[in-house]
């Protein structure tokens, strides 16, 4: 290997150089004999990268092409991941196009050290998240596993989608066309009301609790109210679902404590009055804490819903 191969500080330089779009440095530290997959300090994280990383997270295609051009790995960093989770397309074409594994996951690791199963999100995952309409399309298109690599409906793509992304109801759509697998939690979520009727007359709990691999549970009515879905909301409470029961827990209670309940989280997401007086007409808690022991009224002057404000100023 030789005393560049243990010493090499170049490899920061083609790091720093590939963040920053610098073409004729990479190809000149390439032609040099910098080697493509070292990992190195780009001066701006705490941790060392590879140099197509940093070309990707900064958006540089034609140095991701030259990196490749000259022996990058299409997989080790997880590349496709980054470009997804930065929305960029055209780096994701390009990846594709030389054989990156569409379903790579995202390298996360326990305190061993050893890769920890339970953070396997591809780069469906992260797109459908952030709600890329066009890189979900692009990687369902090239094989991407619509169910994501876990044996839990609450964190397929599809899932993440309707719990982190705010607007999910166009990418949602993508998943249903291509025949994602549904449950009654992920129908709430999409306000689907007749495969909701479907899942609950069919034995269901509308009241169930599904859990995550990290042992946070979410009801339907969390998904429905998270996703904005008045009428979702209207057919649950309906069959029987208690808007005081616990509509998310974590996995620590000691710890953490429950949610906040129904109404901070209808105040949190989208301030929709309507759904909050429904709510309030069916029993939920009006009285109840919030975050740092805050009233829902002064929950919603800090979240700017002035209508809501409004109409709990004489209920609380």
């Amino acid at each position: 290997m030789g005393l560049f191969g243990l010493f090499d500080n170049r490899a920061d330089e083609l790091c720093k150089a590939s963040r920053n779009g610098a073409i004729a440095l990479v190809k000149k530290l390439l032609e040099g004999g910098v080697n493509a997959n070292k990992y190195g300090n780009d001066g701006k994280s705490s941790y060392k990268k590879l140099p197509i990383s940093c070309a990707i997270e900064n958006g540089n295609l034609n140095v991701v092409q030259l990196l490749l051009d000259y022996g990058a790995d299409l997989d080790e960093g997880r590349p496709l991941y980054i470009a997804a989770a930065e929305g960029n397309i055209e780096i994701c074409k390009l990846l594709l196009e030389r054989g990156a594994f569409v379903d790579g996951t995202y390298d996360t690791y326990d305190g061993s050290g050893k890769s920890a199963e339970k953070f396997m999100r591809t780069p469906l995952s992260i797109a459908a998240t952030h709600g890329y309409e066009s890189i979900v399309k692009l990687l369902l298109n090239n094989g991407a596993n619509i169910e994501g690599l876990k044996n839990n409906k609450l964190e397929t793509p599809l899932a993440q989608a309707l719990l982190y992304c705010d607007n999910s109801t166009t990418v949602a759509k993508i998943f249903v066309e291509h025949g994602v697998s549904l449950n009654l939690h992920l129908c709430a979520g999409l306000g689907d009301l007749s495969k909701m009727y479907e899942f609950i007359t069919n034995g269901t709990s509308p009241n169930k609790l599904e859990y995550d691999s990290f042992g946070a549970g979410y009801s339907p009515l969390y998904f429905a109210v998270n996703c904005n879905k008045l009428e979702a909301v209207n057919l649950l409470l309906e069959n029987g679902v208690n808007p005081r029961e616990s509509i998310f827990s974590y996995p620590n209670k000691k710890k953490h404590g429950e949610g906040d309940g129904v109404l901070a989280l209808a105040i949190f997401k989208h301030g929709n009055l309507e759904m909050i007086k429904i709510l309030i007409e069916k029993g939920a808690d009006i009285t109840q804490k919030v975050s740092y022991g805050k009233s829902l009224k002064e929950f919603a002057v800090m979240h700017n819903r002035h209508d809501v404000v409004n109409f709990l100023k004489n209920r609380i």
